[in-house]
């Protein structure tokens, strides 16, 4: 028997018997499916209620059109849905990608570095050359007073103590008369005063033995004109040579500084040298002389002094009188904008030498530990009678006395001796008195001492007793003859 596909009805086939159960099923399905209403789950008839409620639905109610535009209002946002303005997503926009903001911090952090390791870094060193008095240096950035280093530097007046202008002897007069005088002085107590007699004249004096052959010079003295109409000058004349004169003073208030630059070549065939003082103008009328002074001074300065202003060369070659070395540092660290002072350091008795044109010279220099140390080249040694002197040979017009086995410096060996009058005496051959030099070979050190200093005449040998004597100021004499009378070992010493 087969079955209707929706609600199962029994359906008898050709052969089957009919049966009256399968009728009296069948119409209670279909009584019962009559009846039965739709659900959502299935389906069925429509109730009444259903029917009015459909009924009541208006022609087109399921039929919407979405409107083209509407306010943002009616949207509701939360955290992750949020209206933007455009002012918002431009700045969205302007926002660095991470490969972007990488480069650009990179860049960044390389020039913070770059900047950084200049501040660290080693600054070059500023040269300066010291002089007395006050200095001022600007430095490129503010830093604490450590590191600090000089050399020394040793000015010596190959004038000796006639710089000092405190006697006219010595100096020859021509068409002037030399006087001290004690008002119009830049140093010392006195002055050379000229007054000329009658116009145009100078006073002169040879110091051939103060050159040495190759080496450069500056001679340096301050003048103030009195009232010479013609103004003062500084000369320098080379016999056999040329000569040079400075630019002249024609002010007559204050000193200034008046030089005269000299090369090699300027007296290499000169067989005299004169310094000279003059002074130009109408009889009666004078000007005045102080600081004389004669530096020995390197090609490389030789060149610059060319471009220096008088000012400069003042600073730069002050007067001293004999051997003057670096000493007595004070660096004060000031407030550029204050001018207060913000640290000190003071270097007292240090004595930094160099040789004649600087070229040698001891070193200054500040440890790790922060501590000043020296590294000398150059000592003074005060040569008194407490040190082994002995008689060497005597010579007309002077002794030879000599200290063994003195401490020098080997090929670079350089010596410069004062005298107890201020005289200059250089390294040169033993020929006459008042010479001085060293034998690099074992050390000895020589010095000449000329029969009118010491009283010894030439056929006397003095004793160990006496050399020590002259050393210490003794001068002997015969006393038969009186003071300035040689002893020969004759008489009463």
């Amino acid at each position: 028997m087969q079955t209707t596909g929706n609600l199962g009805l029994r359906k008898p086939e050709g052969t089957d018997n009919v049966d009256i159960s399968d009728l009296n099923a069948n119409a209670d399905i279909l009584d019962a499916e009559v009846v039965k209403l739709a659900s959502i789950s299935e389906a069925g008839r429509m109730s009444a209620v259903d029917k009015t409620k459909l009924n009541g639905i208006a022609v087109g109610a399921n039929s919407y059109v979405h409107p083209a535009a509407h306010p943002p209002s009616i949207i509701m946002q939360d955290a992750s849905n949020r209206f933007t303005t455009d002012a918002e997503k431009a700045a969205w926009n302007d926002k660095e990608t991470p490969a972007g903001a990488q480069a650009k911090a990179t860049a960044a952090l390389s020039a913070a570095l770059d900047a950084l390791d200049s501040e660290v870094d080693v600054v070059g060193s500023i040269p300066i050359t010291l002089t007395p008095g006050i200095q001022t240096i600007n430095v490129e950035r503010l830093s604490m007073l450590s590191h600090v280093a000089f050399v020394g530097r040793t000015l010596v007046n190959l004038l000796g103590r006639d710089g000092n202008c405190e006697s006219t002897a010595g100096w020859t007069p021509a068409n002037v008369t030399a006087t001290l005088d004690s008002t119009n002085i830049k140093y010392g107590t006195n002055a050379i005063k000229l007054t000329l007699s009658p116009a145009n004249g100078n006073v002169y004096r040879d110091y051939k033995d103060r050159f040495k052959a190759g080496s450069y010079y500056i001679l340096v003295a301050d003048v103030k004109n009195g009232n010479l109409s013609g103004g003062v000058y500084l000369e320098v004349n080379f016999s056999g040579g040329v000569g040079y004169r400075s630019g002249g003073l024609s002010a007559s208030t204050t000193y200034t500084t008046e030089y005269i630059r000299i090369a090699p070549v300027d007296f290499a065939s000169a067989t005299n040298i004169y310094v000279a003082l003059e002074a130009n103008g109408a009889t009666g009328q004078y000007g005045f002389f102080d600081g004389l002074r004669l530096y020995e001074i390197t090609a490389a300065e030789y060149t610059a002094i060319d471009t220096m202003t008088a000012t400069q060369v003042a600073a730069k070659y002050p007067y001293t009188e004999g051997i003057s070395n670096v000493d007595n540092i004070y660096i004060n660290r000031l407030n550029a904008s204050t001018g207060a002072i913000e640290q000190s350091l003071y270097l007292w008795d240090m004595q930094a030498a160099s040789n004649l044109d600087g070229s040698i010279a001891d070193s200054v220099y500040q440890g790790a530990d922060g501590r000043f140390r020296v590294s000398r080249e150059y000592k003074t040694v005060e040569l008194t009678g407490d040190l082994p002197w002995i008689y060497a040979v005597s010579a007309t017009g002077y002794k030879t006395l000599i200290l063994q086995n003195y401490p020098y410096n080997g090929s670079t060996l350089q010596s410069t001796v004062i005298k107890y009058d201020g005289k200059v005496i250089l390294r040169s051959a033993l020929t006459t008195g008042d010479n001085q030099n060293i034998n690099t070979s074992n050390g000895d050190f020589y010095l000449t001492v000329s029969s009118a200093d010491s009283g010894w005449g030439d056929a006397y040998t003095p004793t160990i007793a006496e050399i020590q004597a002259y050393f210490k100021g003794w001068v002997m004499i015969r006393n038969e003859g009186g003071v300035g009378t040689l002893y020969n070992g004759t008489g009463t010493k």
